[in-house]
């Protein structure tokens, strides 16, 4: 099987792989965020980051509040 890697990375710092395997009849995908209270400096807000990340993930904001539809 022949397939190629390439490795990104955003202004922002998110990094990530891209796997081609050009005769795959499938695609399949992951994401993986270092999410939660522990990456979070202000303690105030902490709360939020998790709330963020799921809106992030599910895709619900004003045009599409239901993250399913």
């Amino acid at each position: 099987m022949k397939y190629t890697v390439t490795e990104y990375e955003t202004k922002r710092g998110s990094k990530g792989l891209i796997i081609n395997v050009p005769d795959a009849p499938v695609v399949s995908t992951s994401f993986q965020l270092r999410a939660g209270y522990r990456y979070v400096d202000d303690y105030d807000h902490k709360s939020q980051t998790p709330h963020v990340m799921e809106h992030l993930l599910a895709g619900s904001n004003a045009k599409y509040p239901d993250p399913g539809g």
